[in-house]
């Protein structure tokens, strides 16, 4: 999925907020805190482009208020955030016009490097292998197996919770079942083709009972 640019609001300064992974409560605290009178705030869950791995500020070259810097950068400090980089107009496929600033944060909470649950949770289909399934891995922490699915023991492992508890390691529980009994590794790729970048998320069976040793589970994102 690519993300659309974001144009800026004729009279007032915006501030766009990527809280893809913040908690609720932190964007709930930041909304609050980065809209007043003199800036807008608008929220949204985008993917973050591949090349922002730290909190960053990205802002257009024309800025009726300087101000705006300075408050985005007051409040996120206030709220516990640091911001490790700043850069004017463009980064991968999103860019800004007059009087606008995007604003990208990683949740305080949880990993600070690496794949983050939110990276994790997406619907996967099945690659190098003869076989329907697709897995869907929801925000919520369900889990959901589609395609054939042969019988009876299989479908009772269809559906149920995950857990990312350790990295790079997916747990699969079915549901009503006390503990996991199918384990995935997880793991990531950027790469390009000629048309754009591309990045690969990838399951690969430890032990399940819906797909083979030889299949692997994969998203793939352009931007």
């Amino acid at each position: 999925m690519c993300c659309t640019a974001l144009l800026a609001c004729a009279h007032q300064p915006t501030v766009y907020l990527y809280a893809k992974y913040l908690t609720p409560q932190e964007r709930e605290s930041l909304e609050e805190a980065l809209g007043n009178k003199e800036f807008a705030v608008q929220s949204n869950n985008f993917e973050f482009p591949t090349t922002i791995e730290q909190n960053t500020i990205l802002y257009s070259l024309v800025l009726s208020k300087p101000a705006l810097l300075t408050h985005i950068e007051q409040v996120t400090e206030a709220n516990g955030f640091t911001i490790s980089r700043q850069q004017a107009m463009t980064e991968g496929n999103h860019w800004y016009t007059k009087d606008s600033a995007a604003l990208f944060l990683y949740s305080l909470e949880g990993a600070k490097k690496g794949l983050r649950k939110a990276d994790v949770a997406r619907s996967y289909i099945a690659s190098g292998c003869d076989t329907d399934i697709t897995l869907t891995l929801q925000n919520d922490g369900s889990y959901q197996f589609l395609g054939t699915i042969a019988d009876a023991f299989q479908k009772q492992h269809a559906t149920g919770t995950w857990l990312f508890r350790q990295r790079p390691y997916v747990e699969l529980r079915a549901t009503g079942a006390d503990y996991s009994s199918q384990y995935f590794e997880v793991s990531r790729e950027y790469t390009r083709d000629q048309i754009s970048a591309l990045t690969f998320i990838r399951l690969t069976p430890l032990q399940s009972y819906l797909l083979d040793s030889d299949c692997v589970l994969e998203f793939a994102l352009r931007e």
